[in-house]
């Protein structure tokens, strides 16, 4: 929401209108008009009348910022409301714009503007009055509802039976992980509380009375009826599944599950019935993107998923009243499906809700648990001459279907057989969602007095400090873990060697590298001891010390490392196992540093290449992929690259992080570099600043990244010709690396060599000479020349010419 909307509700008092509140609807409201401002009964009575069936509405007076806001708004349909006058101006600027779908025209002299709408398809007419605009928002509404339902599809093909969860669709995945957590679950009596007070946090003041109902009268055995019911719920489930908002999706675990259970007790009622094992014909009309639609004649022959509770008819007449609804909307395709149901399959509850729904209405309902899975049949027009009109057949699918049983033991194998809280934090962790899975794992704790349960949770706290950059808190509660460990007699080995795996990792983000080879020898030698030489444990465990050994300049060692664990992934993985892929990552960090750009960047693509088939678009991994992606293009001196690479990553980083982690700090020192490289100092040097705040927060005064850090910002100003400055940092990098425990020659002969230059150029020779000799007798001493500490070496011999000259 653009900062000109939020003034021009707050200056209307009309606080339940504003775009500050979270939008749970599957679309977006903008009304522009310059008389919005003028705060009349008529202005008053409109924003009543649009309340009735829209909860935020997002007004503006000026053309600039409600474009700006559209732009801006790409996940969401639009309905827009615009003025006669500024119509003519606007619709042209945003017709063309796939997320505005319908826009009303709203004046006081229809005649004015009869002519020039026929020219834009998306104008649904020409209103003198607000309640024709409702009644027909109030149908574009149902249609969005409908058409909401997230799906999946899967084509067939000969390697189906032995199909890996990382190439399946990453909805499907996730949310079937997250439902087969959420039924595990018993939920307690606090929940429904708990969710109606998030609910006000989400939903303007039209919905708040439905909400207060929801939490006194809310009974589990009356979950259909919410549903049903035209209320918050059921475009809040949907959506929240369709954007994988992880937590709303928890919060709205009971009610899944309640609705779930129901639905499983119906149909276990009704197959009593001596008609109901007759086949039988059900029908969905709905709106498919164009994306979709392809995506579906692509699995013709394959398998499709509904991926949250499905509603159907047995009358194709109401299937076919939405579908045609759906092709008045631009982008869309109107389907009727025609799915054929064997009451006798129980894959995926489902049941006659005629009697229990909000409207006991004669449609003849039937009601489908989530992640509902058919095969697709034959697909067909509807209409001869109707391109974006057509017929699909669907069959139910049964246990017995080679593909639909690959699909289903591959999740509940991924859940295993943990409580459901514990397997929903497991889940939590690979999603990135630190935040919330701290929030649980605390809850169990306090919950807990086994001792076995508080190791298992002590760890998992530790990790998640770890990945959200708390490392003193993450070493406190690995060593509270150790503690249990040493006073349970049966405590595995395992255990204690993925303690101080993970330790390791921590020390090294804290730059000590000596405890951290120290914690990764100690975890090799349990696993060497007590694994078969091709288990995943042995393999991670080697992964982790070959990166000890490249920040330690052991290249050869750290390489030899990595490639035994990699045959061992290669053996026992899929080709998009996410391990496989940090191998491949780990592979392109070594030849980075030993100069084979061509081979790093290399191995970089494959890592990237899994990622993007098997993580969320915005998770950490990812950035970290496109950051050492940037720093290798920057060594091959492809800066604009680079930056490109940076950004993508600094982007992710912003949105999934906390403002202080230390990758967040390296991303901006990461683009402050690329901008030194191509010249551009002054715009360096903000991004530096911003990196130096972090790593001072975050890291000790003597990590190795912090003196990297300020010998760079030294050279920035170097180059900007401020000698005062430069010097300043680059005495700071050299005062701290003489504090260090961990020697990096490499980084050392640099900082001479900068203070060198810098004494030159401000014409002490004497101090010059004796810094640029400290770097040479340095850079004799490195075993390991890369490229930079050659250029370095040169650069400065150069230099004692100079100067002895």
């Amino acid at each position: 929401m653009s900062t000109n909307t939020q003034t021009l509700v707050n200056t209307m008092t009309v606080p339940r209108f504003s775009a500050s509140l979270c939008n749970n609807q599957h679309f977006v409201l903008v009304w522009l008009d310059v008389r919005i401002t003028d705060y009349n009964q008529d202005s008053i009575n409109t924003l009543h009348e649009l309340k009735r069936v829209v909860g935020v509405i997002n007004t503006f007076v000026d053309i600039d910022s409600c474009t700006d806001f559209i732009k801006s708004t790409e996940n969401e349909k639009i309905f827009m409301i615009v003025s006669g006058s500024l119509g003519q101006t606007i619709v042209p600027l945003i017709h063309e714009k796939s997320q505005v779908t319908s826009i009303y025209i709203f004046c006081g002299d229809r005649s004015n503007h009869v002519d020039w709408v026929k020219a834009w398809s998306k104008i649904k007419g020409v209103f003198m009055n607000i309640l024709p605009i409702c009644d027909a928002l109030e149908q574009a509404v149902r249609q969005c509802d409908q058409d909401s339902v997230p799906l999946s599809f899967f084509q067939t093909d000969a390697e189906s039976s032995t199909i890996q969860l990382d190439q399946l669709d990453q909805s499907f995945t996730y949310t079937s992980l997250l439902k087969e957590s959420l039924f595990k679950i018993r939920f307690s009596k606090r929940t429904v509380k708990e969710f109606t007070a998030y609910c006000r946090t989400q939903f303007s003041e039209n919905d708040l009375d439905m909400i207060d109902k929801f939490e006194s009268n809310y009974k589990r055995l009356k979950a259909i009826w919410w549903y049903t019911n035209q209320c918050f719920l059921y475009p809040m489930l949907n959506r929240s599944l369709r954007m994988m908002e992880v937590d709303t999706i928890i919060k709205m675990g009971f009610f899944m599950q309640d609705l779930h259970r129901h639905i499983k007790k119906l149909h276990k009622e009704q197959l009593q019935d001596k008609d109901s094992t007759e086949l039988f014909i059900v029908y969905r009309g709905q709106g498919l993107s164009n994306v979709d639609f392809t995506k579906m004649m692509k699995a013709k022959g394959g398998l499709i998923s509904f991926n949250s509770f499905l509603s159907s008819s047995r009358k194709e007449s109401i299937a076919q009243i939405y579908a045609r609804r759906a092709i008045t909307e631009f982008g869309l395709m109107g389907i009727v499906f025609k799915m054929l149901i064997d009451p006798s399959i129980c894959s995926t509850p489902f049941a006659l809700i005629n009697d229990l729904s909000f409207y006991r209405s004669s449609e003849q309902e039937i009601l489908f648990s989530m992640h509902t899975i058919f095969r697709i049949g034959e697909i067909k027009k509807l209409e001869f001459h109707n391109d974006r009109l057509w017929e699909v057949e669907l069959t139910l699918t049964s246990e017995q279907d080679q593909q639909f049983n690959a699909l289903t033991q591959l999740i509940r194998r991924e859940t295993g057989e943990e409580n459901g809280w514990y397997a929903l934090g497991q889940l939590l962790l690979k999603l990135g969602k630190f935040e919330k899975a701290e929030e649980m794992y605390t809850r169990l704790l306090n919950e807990t007095s086994n001792s076995t349960e508080k190791d298992f949770i002590y760890h998992q706290l530790a990790w998640i400090k770890h990945n959200i950059g708390d490392y003193t808190a993450a070493i406190k509660l690995y060593e509270t873990s150790l503690k249990i460990d040493s006073g349970v007699f049966y405590s595995s080995g395992l255990t204690l060697a993925t303690t101080y795996h993970n330790m390791g990792l921590v020390y090294e983000k804290l730059g000590d590298y000596i405890k951290s080879q120290a914690a990764h020898d100690k975890a090799l030698k349990i696993y060497r001891g007590i694994l078969d030489p091709d288990q995943l444990d042995l393999a991670t465990s080697l992964g982790h010390n070959g990166l000890i050994y490249v920040k330690l300049g052991d290249y050869i060692q750290a390489l030899s490392n990595h490639k035994e664990a990699l045959k061992i992934y290669e053996k026992k993985l899929p080709p998009n196992h996410l391990l496989l892929a940090t191998s491949y990552h780990n592979i392109g960090l070594v030849y980075d540093k030993m100069d084979d750009y061509a081979t790093a960047r290399m191995f970089y693509d494959k890592t990237l290449a899994i990622y993007r088939k098997t993580l969320p678009p915005n998770h950490p991994d990812l950035a970290v992929c496109y950051q050492n992606i940037g720093k290798t293009l920057e060594k091959m001196c492809e800066y604009e690259k680079a930056l490109k690479y940076h950004t993508k990553a600094l982007e992710i980083f912003q949105k999934t992080l906390p403002s202080n982690h230390i990758d967040l700090g390296n991303c901006y020192s990461c683009i402050a570099l690329a901008y030194n490289h191509v010249g551009e100092y002054s715009k360096a040097i903000p991004f530096y600043e911003i990196a130096q705040s972090i790593f001072t927060s975050a890291l000790p005064p003597n990590h190795p990244d912090l003196i990297s850090l300020y010998n760079n910002i030294g050279e920035a100003y170097d180059n900007m010709k401020e000698h005062v400055q430069a010097l300043s940092y680059y005495s700071k990098a050299l005062q701290l690396y003489q504090q260090t425990l961990v020697l990096n020659d490499s980084l050392l002969a640099s900082i001479y060599f900068r203070l060198a230059h810098i004494h030159y150029n401000m014409n002490c020779y004497d101090k010059a000479l004796f810094f640029a000799e400290q770097s040479i007798d340095i850079s004799k001493r490195v075993i390991t020349l890369n490229r930079h500490d050659i250029e370095i070496h040169n650069r400065t011999v150069a230099l004692v010419k100079k100067i002895s000259n």
